[in-house]
């Protein structure tokens, strides 16, 4: 148990450590014994957690600018050897395809029932 103990200790001051070494989108350290001297920079920290906005459950968000997708084609038809096929891509015979309009807002589809039972 202690021995664990240390490991996630010496995890914590890697984690932290890593903060003055690793360098951000700038090219400069993410972090710098500057900004841990700079007690201002606490006191704004509230007011710029504050001034994020994040739509929460039960906030009203509005979807009017995004199109509606709109349903898929998809082929169903039965070959040769009597194994039934779905795919996006309409097959070459067009002997026996059934189209079928998928929703793309749903992702489950009704299985219809077959006529012919294989005995």
């Amino acid at each position: 148990m202690g021995l664990f103990i240390k490991i996630l200790l010496l995890l914590l001051v890697l984690a932290i450590a890593s903060l003055f070494v690793l360098k951000g989108p700038d090219g400069q350290p993410l972090m710098t014994l500057d900004d841990i001297q700079k007690p201002e920079a606490w006191s704004e920290l509230p007011a710029s957690i504050a001034s994020v906005k994040m739509p929460f459950q039960g906030d009203e968000v509005d979807n009017s600018a995004s199109p509606k997708p709109a349903k898929q084609k998809l082929y169903s038809w039965k070959d040769e050897r009597g194994n039934i096929h779905y795919s996006d891509i309409a097959p070459s015979s067009t002997d026996s395809v059934k189209v079928i309009q998928v929703d793309s807002d749903i992702n489950v589809i009704r299985m219809e029932k077959s006529q012919e039972v294989n005995e």
